[in-house]
């Protein structure tokens, strides 16, 4: 297995969790988001995000590290070719993910009116995208491109 494709392993897992950390912070915040102020509704909106971030990215830092000490001749590596196109074929699906789920959120914007709706939305898509990607970078590599 190449480095790039156990960095991959680490960003869906950490993806995963991170997302599942999101999606229980938001559960306990929701109820008590239409009986406040707006102005103190973005801080409910902002708090889940800052901990999901927060924790993404030391889960990413800390699964790279820890492949890099058992492989450290892979981690600093170049890119060959098929990495390259691996990577370029994974992305070229993720956009398209991305800009499908954006439209459709677009359009629900206008049915439902609801900002929260706006940004989970546009979290939960970049988050989707981000997922295809590092799984289609997982399937790619198993098979011959």
């Amino acid at each position: 297995m190449t480095f790039n494709e156990k960095s991959a392993w680490v960003m869906v897992l950490a993806l995963l969790i991170g997302t599942g950390i999101l999606a229980f912070l938001i559960n306990g915040t929701m109820e008590y988001h239409s009986q406040i102020p707006s102005e103190a509704s973005r801080m409910i909106v902002l708090g889940p995000f800052v901990v999901f971030i927060i924790a993404l990215i030391f889960m990413s830092i800390f699964g790279h590290i820890v492949i890099a000490l058992f492989a450290p001749k892979d981690a600093n590596s170049s890119d060959d070719e098929r990495d390259k196109l691996v990577k370029l074929q994974a992305s070229k699906y993720s956009a398209i993910v991305l800009g499908v789920m954006l439209n459709l959120l677009l359009v629900s914007y206008f049915i439902w009116d609801f900002n929260g709706l706006l940004f989970y939305g546009i979290l939960v898509s970049l988050i989707v995208s981000q997922l295809t990607e590092y799984i289609l970078q997982l399937i790619f590599y198993k098979r011959v491109l």
